[in-house]
């Protein structure tokens, strides 16, 4: 079975084996033909058989990982590839992020570090950054204040290299995060890499619990490596041929989701976007519940604004497989997912004060928590991170995961409903803690 073929049976199984069971259940459940004591134990059981579409996904991504491995280029002159890194109010983190660019093994590089508008020292901490690296090989620019999107296009102006690489500036890169970015962009059908993101500031709960959903993330990005269409190439770390960049009209401002719309932009374009779990950034990530919501509901809300901005993609088969599966079925999942947990909870408290026989709760409790568990250790095993993280799973099922669904459905009514136009929502920023490259 071809990479694309196994591809297509993976992502079919894990729409069509937790619809079918939730379908059945319910249909059961409404014509009072099973009582609640078998609907729990078939709730439980639900939980196992949605969950066995990830497992069954896992073989093909194992073998994905330990037989295909991209062939290694040789170069006469390695290609010049051009670091953007936009910055706003990043005093005291923009130095530890191009220390960590400057020590990356790839030779060939240019850095341009654009300071959008600070209103602190940013732009005189990154100068002194740089002041020993060579003058042609890097630029600290300045401009107004106007958003990501447009200090990144500003950076575009200036790249000489034939590769662009974006990184947040208060995130560090492993020392051979590009080479293998490189290596892959080399396939001429090859337009755009995603990086794999880490958790720096693993302080408690809620940034434990962001790595894990990281990790568990990543598997399905492996999936989607498979079929070369990885959904979103994160703005922490990303890279693109500039050519193809350019062609598709670089960033925009008109979402809050840059990043994502890059991608889905390039994807119409029908090229293959692959993952490069070896291209590790480490970033910093909200460590309150406060700042979690402001950036998820940034995120929630500028996903949707892309999905309604390409909303075209339906209704034409030209773009393949990103009209008929990709696209849908990623739409289909963040709509209906925070809804589903919402009506899990409203299930599992209905249950909580009906005749529920004792016997029933191992069952339950071995439905909710052994696969996500399961899930999760052979995730962070896959991403070598380290795998004691896996404790917080529970929590990926009860407690996270609905704090997660409140805000998409906030973000989904405001979108769809309210309508207006809404502003960047920053996040704290600390200290790095280190260079942990």
């Amino acid at each position: 079975m071809g990479k694309k073929n196994s591809g297509y049976l993976v992502l079919f199984c894990l729409i069509f084996f937790p619809v079918i069971g939730t379908i059945i259940i319910a249909g059961c459940y409404l014509h009072q033909t099973i009582n609640q004591e078998i609907l729990c134990i078939l709730f439980a059981e639900g939980i196992l058989f949605g969950a066995i579409p990830t497992l069954f996904s896992i073989p093909f991504i194992l073998k994905n990982e330990l037989f295909y491995k991209s062939d290694q280029k040789s170069y006469s002159l390695p290609p010049l590839i051009t670091i953007i890194v936009p910055a706003y109010n990043e005093e005291l983190n923009i130095k530890w992020t191009i220390e960590s660019v400057k020590q990356t093994t790839y030779p060939n590089k240019q850095i341009i570090i654009v300071d959008d508008g600070s209103n602190d020292n940013t732009h005189v901490e990154a100068q002194k950054a740089l002041q020993n690296y060579p003058s042609e090989r890097c630029l600290v620019l300045k401009k107004p204040n106007g958003g990501k999107a447009s200090a990144l296009d500003f950076g575009l102006e200036y790249a000489k290299g034939e590769i662009i690489v974006t990184i947040d500036s208060d995130s560090i890169v492993n020392r051979n995060a590009f080479d293998e970015m490189v290596n892959l962009l080399q396939n001429p059908d090859v337009s755009a890499i995603a990086g794999n993101p880490r958790v720096l500031n693993r302080v408690n709960i809620i940034t434990n619990c962001q790595q894990l959903e990281y990790s568990v993330g990543n598997l399905f990005k492996r999936l989607q490596s498979i079929l070369g269409t990885v959904m979103v190439i994160p703005g922490v770390l990303g890279a693109f041929k500039n050519d193809k960049l350019i062609e598709r009209g670089k960033y925009t401002s008109d979402t809050l989701a840059e990043d994502f719309d890059a991608t889905i932009k390039i994807l119409k374009s029908r090229k293959t976007i692959l993952l490069s779990s070896d291209s590790i950034v480490y970033t910093q990530t909200p460590s309150d519940l406060k700042n979690l919501y402001k950036q998820r509901i940034r995120w929630d809300r500028g996903t949707l604004q892309t999905f309604v901005k390409h909303k075209n993609i339906l209704s034409y088969s030209r773009y393949g497989l990103l009209s008929s599966f990709s696209y849908p079925i990623l739409l289909l999942l963040f709509v209906a997912a925070p809804l589903f947990d919402i009506l899990l909870i409203a299930l599992v408290i209905i249950l909580s004060f009906t005749s529920l026989s004792w016997n029933i709760i191992p069952l339950l409790v071995s439905g909710f928590f052994a696969i996500p568990v399961l899930i999760a250790l052979i995730s962070l095993v896959l991403d070598k991170v380290d795998w004691k993280i896996a404790i917080y799973a529970p929590l990926m099922i009860f407690g996270y995961r609905q704090l997660l669904a409140a805000i998409r459905i906030k973000s989904i009514v405001d979108v769809l409903v309210i309508k207006k136009n809404f502003c960047w929502t920053s996040v704290k920023r600390t200290k790095h803690l280190g260079g942990t490259t």
